[in-house]
């Protein structure tokens, strides 16, 4: 094997291979802008240098002459798929497109027919010789003013464009930066080759070393700064297709851009508007920018009529200032609210009626409510009558002990919240006594120890009785609780002071008072001063003293 020949082919053949993979991996990533455009540029570089291997290996004159033009071939639409890339890369609209693609496309058409037709004329190369002492015999040619034509032209065409790619991302952020000097210094390069390549000089290697250089600076590129996998989203993505209204207004309030859907809903066209003043503009709005004076970072909601519909913005501003500070303008973006505007309007209507709703039921359960209270205090007044009907002498006991209690309790800053249980608790106090036989509940004279032991279950029998009953779980204190003693000597439990739940205490001294001042078949009533000496006395033995005292307040002021 000649060594010679194959270190002379290594740098044609890296020449090709970078390119194929370079372009593998932009078609990959084809959904990323320029990427696409670039892998049919790392492929025109694969098929040139691979012409350049065949035209090199060729022994033929015709057939090093078919492989050159292959080559010139792609040289000669290069300066065009750049021009796709670099538009696609940086998502640059044209204003004119169908004009700028006609003459970017003229020149390289012109260049292909003159380079098919060439052995009719010779402009393309001519006086054409083998060098036959080289062991490739290299082909050798006049370089035509065509020729140079096209090299001057597709060097102006890659200038204009590396500096259009500079100029899009030199203020972008580092990496996007990278990206595109990457990209351009790749170029640069690349140009520089193409120029060599154009005059003739192909044979010195200089072509095929530069590809490689290009697309090595590219390869890096993609790796290291994540070209055509990490890209900044443009201008055109930002500002031209976004949904919402978009102005770009100036520190006189003139517009200096509108977006599309801005275009679109007014009516407008960037020629009739840019360097106008926005009040014309914002007519429909007449509100909006009064409410923006002062310039503020602020939003408001607009309604504007439109084809006898009204339809709602939500309008943001926010300002623009220098690098000094100093105030530019203000970018108002005003988004179609009014889908969500009908929403909450709907929202609002059923809240109301929700609302109303929610009031007619709980005043129903108010009633309710009413209702099912005044039918347990009828079945409660109904208990109480009941049990005085078995024991006359007690007639009326129930009333007066219940009004005393309200009383004491209101004195004693009780809560008006728990007047319905004490209430309760009074009518109820000796529902026990229902279960008492009638020979033990009205015998005249005293009872004995058994039958006393008896009587004195009925603050059990009134827990057992009432318990079950939710509604009267607070009022079931006074019923249970009211023989208990303040020194702890009572029943049934024995509790002792502030154990003793408040109603219970409270209603201890009004059923004592009131049963020494009643008639009873074993005694008479007490006259009130000895009944009150009894209280008095009773004070931390049987009851509460402080209870005691504002009871005796009250007697004393004729309101007991």
């Amino acid at each position: 094997m000649d060594w010679d020949l194959v270190a002379y082919f290594l740098p044609y053949a890296i020449s090709m291979l970078v390119p194929l993979g370079v372009g593998i991996y932009s078609f990959r990533h084809r959904s990323v802008n320029g990427a696409l455009q670039y892998g049919w540029i790392a492929i025109n570089r694969f098929v040139g240098n691979l012409a350049f291997v065949l035209e090199m290996s060729n022994a033929s004159l015709n057939g090093k002459i078919f492989w050159h033009s292959v080559g010139l071939l792609s040289l000669a639409v290069i300066a065009v798929l750049f021009a796709a890339f670099v538009l696609a890369y940086t998502d640059h609209k044209l204003k004119n497109p169908k004009l700028t693609w006609a003459a970017l496309l003229f020149i390289p058409i012109v260049y292909l027919l003159l380079l098919l037709t060439n052995n009719l004329h010779g402009w393309v190369f001519h006086d054409i010789w083998l060098e036959t002492d080289n062991p490739f015999s290299p082909l050798h040619y006049e370089v035509s003013l065509v020729t140079w034509a096209l090299t001057i032209y597709g060097i102006a065409v890659a200038l204009v464009l590396v500096g259009m790619l500079i100029g899009k991302f030199v203020h972008a952020q580092p990496l996007y930066r990278a990206q595109a000097f990457a990209v351009a210094f790749g170029f640069i390069i690349g140009i520089i080759g193409i120029a060599i390549a154009s005059a003739g000089f192909q044979q010195i290697g200089i072509f095929p070393l530069a590809s490689i250089v290009v697309h090595l600076i590219i390869a890096w590129g993609l790796f290291r700064y994540r070209l055509f996998d990490l890209r900044p989203i443009a201008r055109e993505t930002l500002f031209e297709k976004m949904p919402d209204l978009v102005f770009v207004l100036d520190a006189q309030n003139r517009i200096v851009d509108i977006n599309r859907s801005a275009q679109r809903y007014f009516n407008l066209t960037p020629s009739r508007t840019i360097g106008k003043l926005a009040e014309p503009i914002f007519s429909r709005w007449p509100e909006l920018l009064k409410k923006f004076n002062p310039p503020t970072n602020s939003s408001i909601e607009v309604a504007v009529k439109r084809k006898n519909k009204y339809r709602h913005f939500d309008v943001r501003t926010t300002l623009l200032h220098d690098r000094r500070g100093q105030f530019q303008g203000r970018i108002l973006v005003a988004r179609n609210i009014t889908a969500y505007s009908a929403l909450q309007w709907k929202q609002n209507i059923l809240n109301k009626e929700l609302k109303k709703l929610n009031r007619e039921l709980e005043q129903r359960v108010r009633e309710r409510t009413e209702e099912l209270a005044q039918a347990y205090d009828t079945t409660l007044q109904g208990w109480a009558k009941a049990l005085e009907l078995r024991d006359k002498e007690t007639e009326g006991h129930s009333r007066r002990v219940t009004e005393m209690t309200l009383k004491l309790a209101r004195a004693l800053d009780v809560a008006e919240s728990e007047f319905d249980d004490l209430r309760r608790g009074a009518l109820l106090h000796d529902i026990g006594k229902m279960a008492i036989p009638d020979e033990i509940l009205r015998k005249a004279d005293n009872l004995t120890p058994e039958e006393r032991e008896i009587v004195d279950e009925h603050p059990a029998i009134a827990y057992q009785l009432l318990s079950p009953i939710k509604f009267l779980e607070k009022a079931l204190e006074i019923p249970y609780c009211h023989h208990e003693r303040w020194d702890g000597n009572g029943y049934p439990r024995g509790l002792k002071g502030e154990e003793i739940p408040l109603s219970a205490r409270i209603f201890s001294v009004v059923d004592v008072w009131d049963a020494i001042q009643s008639n009873r078949s074993y005694r008479k009533a007490w006259p009130k001063a000895k009944a009150r000496t009894y209280i008095k006395k009773e004070a931390r033995q049987s009851f509460d003293p402080r209870i005691v005292h504002v009871f005796l307040d009250l007697m004393q002021q004729g309101k007991i």
